[in-house]
This record gives structure tokens, C-alpha cells and sequence, in this order.
């Protein structure tokens, strides 16, 4: 069975780690034939950095203390590409007791190993999607309990902030007085540290929107798509930032009350479903912030 695949393999080692015998489920998984590998020390199948960090005379030598070891890590075919192999070496010993060498029995894994990182990759994309999710809720909540507008602000930045889904969050507000910001709601960041991440590109675009700000008009504010910078990189304090950044207006009817930002390292970020999601954020932020005022404007 062996000697028919290209999975599994069997070979034989001298007591120094040398290839003493070679079978054709060898040949067939490493692709040397006998004459080219007899004769050549074990690391020949590891990876450069593997054979500089030791692991080849480490498992040996483990093999030795524990009367066998079975390891998992790449290994190099002949023609220098890798596979993943789980690798067991177990002592061969004489009648006396003595150490005469090592039987290694190697399975090619690699399908195995990329179908567990697919798995991985998915849990991880779920843990994200998870994290986002509650994020949402969290906003909703706090929402909820807010009582004025500065409240709504700065209760809706820590809940996007209290997890693992965003690093920053910051609400710019403006009125209708100059069109400029006001009021910077923050967390995760100080206010003033906020401009380092800020796309440069946005300043333009953020002042325009102001235009729209408070009580302002605007026939398609509540249409309006959440922008996304990639590949941002800031430096803050003893800390590097390199991830997205995404803002959103906050937005009830044709009244656009300021901006939302979120900034994350996460990979992948800001996909369809997760701007969707911020969108929505945004209307809400928008709605809550309306009512407190009709609520103000009644008493």
C-alpha cells in the first residue's frame, strides 16, 4: 500500500540522520530516486528556515529521549515546492538496546491543512461579521438611553468602539452659522488625533457636506452612500494605524445633522453588507437626533 502512494511514505535513517534506505513511496512523495537521496542527511526535506532553526536534530534528539515524536510542518519536494506533512520518527534499536538509527513514516497532509485554513478563514470572517452585528445593537441601545443630542453622539461612538469591530469612532457636527464643524464627539481616540487619520482626500468632501448640516436641505441626503478610504496609515502617540476608515452621514429625512466615522484594522472591512449596516446606523443616528429635538422644540 505504501509503495502505491504518493501520500504516505516510509524511509530509514542511519543514527546521524542520514537516508540508509529509500522505497518508491519515498521516491514517489519526495521525488528523488534512491541513488540521488541514500546517503543525504534528513534536512534535505525541511525548509531553509526550519533546518537554521534546528528542527530537524530537534526531533531527532526528541525522538531519542521520548522513544518517538511525531511532528507536523512543511517539507520540500525535489523540486523545491512544499507540502504539509505530519512526520513521525520512531528509534530503531539492536537486541543489545543500542541505537542503530530511525524509522520515519510521513503523511502528506496539504489538502487537509488548506481545507482547515478555509475553515479558519471562515470562522474568522463570522467572528467579524458577529462583532460588527452587536456593534449594531449596542448603537440601538444606547440610542435608547440617550437623553440630548451631545448624548446620542457620544454614547453612539463608545458603543461602535467597545469590541473588536472598530479601533476609532467620531462624530463631526456643524452648523448652519459657518458651515464648519463644531462639536467632534470621539472615542477610542482623543478629538484633536483625529485629523492623522482623516483621509486627506475627505477635507473638500467633509466641508460640502456641512454645507448640508442642521437644518439644511438636501433632496437626496438620505440616499447618500457611506465612503470608504483603504490602505490608511497614521501615527498616533507610540501607536501605528494602518488600516480603512468609512463615514456615513447621520441623516433623518432631508436633514443631514453631521458625519460618522469608524477606522478598523480589520481585513476585509467595509464589504457590501457592512456598509449597509453603517448606512443604517447612520438613519437611526439621524432619526434619534431629530427626535430629541422635536422633543426639545415642545419644551
Amino acid at each position: 500500500l505504501l509503495a502505491a502512494s504518493d501520500r504516505y511514505a516510509l524511509l530509514r535513517l542511519d543514527s546521524d540522520g542520514y537516508v540508509e534506505r529509500w522505497n518508491r513511496s519515498a521516491a514517489a512523495m519526495f521525488g528523488y530516486r534512491a541513488g540521488e537521496i541514500v546517503g543525504t542527511h534528513v534536512s534535505t526535506f525541511y525548509p531553509d528556515a526550519a533546518v537554521e532553526d534546528g528542527a530537524p536534530e530537534r526531533a531527532l534528539s526528541t525522538a531519542i529521549e521520548e522513544s518517538g515524536t511525531e511532528t507536523e510542518g512543511w517539507r520540500v519536494h525535489k523540486d523545491g515546492s512544499q507540502f504539509r506533512a505530519t512526520e513521525v520518527i520512531s528509534p530503531l534499536r539492536d537486541d543489545q538496546g543500542r541505537h542503530r538509527g530511525f524509522a520515519v513514516f510521513v503523511r502528506d497532509v496539504t489538502v487537509a491543512h488548506e481545507e482547515l485554513a478555509t475553515a479558519r478563514e471562515k470562522r474568522d470572517e463570522l467572528d467579524r461579521l458577529n462583532a460588527a452585528s452587536r456593534r449594531h445593537r449596542d448603537v440601538t441601545h444606547a440610542l435608547l438611553d440617550s437623553t440630548d443630542h451631545e448624548e446620542i453622539e457620544t454614547s453612539t461612538c463608545a458603543a461602535l468602539t467597545d469590541g473588536t469591530a472598530y479601533e476609532f469612532a467620531w462624530i463631526d457636527r456643524a452648523t448652519m452659522s459657518n458651515h464648519r464643524r463644531e462639536w467632534r464627539a470621539s472615542s477610542g481616540i482623543e478629538p484633536d488625533a483625529v485629523e492623522r487619520v482623516l483621509p486627506e482626500e475627505w477635507d473638500n468632501e467633509q466641508t460640502a457636506e456641512f454645507e448640508h448640516a442642521d437644518s439644511a436641505r438636501s433632496p437626496h441626503a438620505g440616499d447618500r452612500t457611506v465612503l470608504v478610504a483603504s490602505d490608511v496609515t497614521a501615527t498616533l502617540e507610540d501607536d501605528t494605524f494602518e488600516g480603512a476608515v468609512a463615514r456615513v452621514p447621520l441623516a433623518y429625512g432631508d436633514t443631514v445633522y453631521g458625519l460618522l466615522s469608524v477606522a478598523t484594522e480589520r481585513p476585509g472591512a467595509f464589504d457590501d453588507d457592512e456598509r449597509a449596516w453603517l448606512s443604517t446606523v447612520g438613519r437611526q443616528v439621524g432619526y434619534a437626533i431629530a427626535a430629541i429635538r422635536r422633543r426639545n422644540l415642545l419644551f
